[in-house]
């Protein structure tokens, strides 16, 4: 991922099952995680960017 300009490693897992969905992320840089756990019809893809703004913020 890219935040400001700087390239930062991350490692990501997504998944969802019966309604259900997740997004668990880390940078490597140990500066921040995040994990969301999502009952609702909001999509995987709107969730992934929203774990990606948060880890940004964790800069």
């Amino acid at each position: 991922m890219s935040i400001g300009g700087v390239d930062v490693r991350a490692a990501w897992e997504t998944g969802n099952t019966s309604g259900y969905r997740s997004v668990l992320g880390h940078r490597l840089d140990g500066r921040g995680g995040v994990v969301i756990l999502n009952n609702t019809a909001i999509s995987q893809r709107t969730i992934d960017a929203f774990a990606e703004a948060l880890l940004a913020g964790a800069a």
